[in-house]
Formats: C-alpha cells, sequence, structure tokens
C-alpha cells in the first residue's frame, strides 16, 4: 500500500515541534520515525521521513543525526575506556560484550572492531594487540 504523493512532508510538518525538540535533546530521526510509526502518527517510510526532517534545517544547513554513523560515534565516545582496557591487555571480545551488555554500545561486533581499529590507527601507542 503506497501514501498518497506529498504526505511525507504533511506529516512531518504537522509533528515538527515534536520530532525538533526530541532532536535537540539527542534523540535519532530513526528512533523517532520508529516511535511515531508504533504510535500510528506516521504512515510513510523511514526514507521519505528522514529527508524531509533533514529538508526543514536545509536552510541553516543542519543536518540532525539518523543511526547512520553512530556505531562510529559511541566508539569515538568511549575512545579513552577502550583504550584503557586494551592497554590493560583486556581483549576487544571482552570489552565489546561488556559496553554491549550495558547498553552503551548499540553496532555489531565488526562494526565495533573496525571502528576501534581506525581509532588505533589515529593513536598507536594505545594497546596493543587486537584479540
Amino acid at each position: 500500500m503506497s501514501t498518497p504523493w506529498g504526505e511525507a512532508r504533511r506529516e512531518v510538518d504537522i509533528f515538527y515541534g515534536e520530532i525538533s525538540a526530541r532532536l535537540h535533546k539527542g534523540q535519532t530521526i530513526k528512533s523517532i520515525f520508529g516511535d511515531l510509526k508504533a504510535a500510528g502518527q506516521v504512515s510513510v517510510t523511514y526514507e521519505n521521513f528522514r529527508r524531509h526532517v533533514n529538508r526543514h534545517h536545509q536552510s541553516s544547513n543542519t543536518r540532525f543525526p539518523s543511526s547512520w554513523g553512530l556505531a562510529r560515534a559511541e566508539v569515538i565516545g568511549l575512545r579513552s575506556q577502550i583504550m584503557s582496557a586494551l592497554t590493560e591487555g583486556r581483549s576487544l571480545k571482552s570489552i565489546y560484550a561488556e559496553l554491549k551488555t550495558e547498553g552503551r554500545i548499540s553496532g555489531s561486533y565488526i562494526g565495533f572492531y573496525k571502528n576501534v581499529k581506525n581509532l588505533r590507527r589515529q593513536s598507536p601507542h594505545a594497546g596493543s594487540a587486537f584479540r
């Protein structure tokens, strides 16, 4: 079932005050979309929803985060904790498992591994081995 042309724009316009407030509190576009979709307040696809939310901010060149790149941002935010755990000799898998259990990392292990590997390239003196 398809939605009528222009429906995404209307739905974003209607809820934009709420969407903007939630974005400024740090919530992602994807999570806001999920909440609105579950409540039956939007009927469009995530892609159309995201495009129209970002379009509202096009004039100020502000783009709000979607879930794309979230794993990288999480790793960067936990950089010092991850690097000190590696320096202590902990394995990357155990660090990932702990952070995942605590809910501080949302991505996959492979994505976590790649992001930490990139951080280590930038800071080669921190942590010696990937296990």
